[in-house]
């Protein structure tokens, strides 16, 4: 995790704006439970994923991390609906049928 953290804090220093790497940042350092700037880091957070959301983007957070974060159910929910929808995508590309449960 410490390798992890140093990567994303580069990335970021090389391209600030790079979603993918900070909601990454953000989650090792709450697996290290490193709450400095909690506070900060939780409101940006936030906000990449209501941008994403709202722009149809897939979000940088990922359903089964989107529980430890201040997101709202519906975002959780939207969270987890673009990510399966990937996988659908993902599965078509192969020429197969939907799983059917």
């Amino acid at each position: 995790i410490p390798e992890a953290i140093t990567n994303y804090r580069m990335a970021l220093k090389l391209k600030s704006d790079f979603p993918d790497a900070y909601c990454n940042l953000v989650h090792c350092l709450q697996i290290i439970c490193d709450y400095s700037d909690y506070d900060t880091r939780m409101h940006k957070l936030c906000h990449i994923v209501a941008d994403q959301l709202e722009k149809n983007r897939l979000p940088s957070v990922h359903p089964h991390h989107s529980m430890l974060y201040p997101l709202t159910h519906e975002q959780r929910k939207a969270i987890a609906a673009r990510h399966g929808n990937l996988c659908i995508d993902r599965v078509a590309l192969l020429h197969k049928r939907p799983f059917s449960y």
